[in-house]
């Protein structure tokens, strides 16, 4: 995690985790199904196939579990790197087996189900999900919400409408009216009186 509450997760790793799930998943519903409904799961039609298949999305989980924040015993850890041949060698085996159905599933009226198509989906995510860790893209997650725009911004507070930040704002009417000593316009524009000595002419 790293500062301000945002942690960081492999794009990558996510989608290769949820792509060998679904390729686990698959495994346990029916890849082929006849007309009739009658269908049969990668564990009916296959031998070795389901067991490799497997195999390939536990390592695929084990070898992307540290990315994600998960760790594991040191005896059973994988390098993440080995998620990309994994993955390669998960989508060609199914690609594979929807190309040539297995001896188990060949006839007439047996058509690929929904295990198949599902399966298909986990191995392209595995796949594109070890191309997108190679590549390091990250997802950038808050792990802090809830935080305010005031937290965000330091706490300073925006000026009051009308005032400078810090002062108070009073009645502007009250600010622009004079006193009622001061004197007006007229008065202050109206010449100054003339001095008159007592009993003579007003002086020049």
């Amino acid at each position: 995690m790293s500062a301000g509450g945002t942690r960081t997760i492999s794009l990558g790793a996510l989608l290769g985790v949820i792509g060998a799930l679904l390729l686990l998943v698959s495994l346990f519903l029916d890849w082929y199904a006849r007309s009739s409904g009658e269908g049969a799961t990668a564990f009916t039609v296959f031998e070795l196939l389901d067991l490799l298949l497997a195999g390939l999305s536990i390592a695929t989980l084990v070898s992307l579990a540290d990315r994600l924040g998960v760790s594991l015993p040191r005896h059973v850890a994988l390098s993440s790197t080995a998620a990309l041949p994994l993955a390669v060698l998960a989508l060609l085996i199914v690609i594979s087996q929807l190309l040539n159905h297995p001896p188990a599933a060949i006839g007439p009226d047996l058509e690929p189900d929904v295990g198949l198509w599902l399966a298909l989906a986990g191995s392209a995510l595995m796949l594109c999900g070890a191309i997108l860790r190679s590549a390091r893209v990250s997802l950038a997650v808050d792990a802090e919400p809830g935080q305010g725009s005031d937290a965000a911004s330091g706490g300073t507070a925006a000026p009051a409408p009308g005032g400078m930040a810090g002062q108070p704002t009073g009645d502007s009417s009250s600010s622009r009216s004079p006193s009622p000593d001061a004197p007006t316009l007229r008065e202050r524009l109206a010449p100054e009186p003339t001095e008159r000595p007592p009993g003579g002419e007003p002086r020049g």
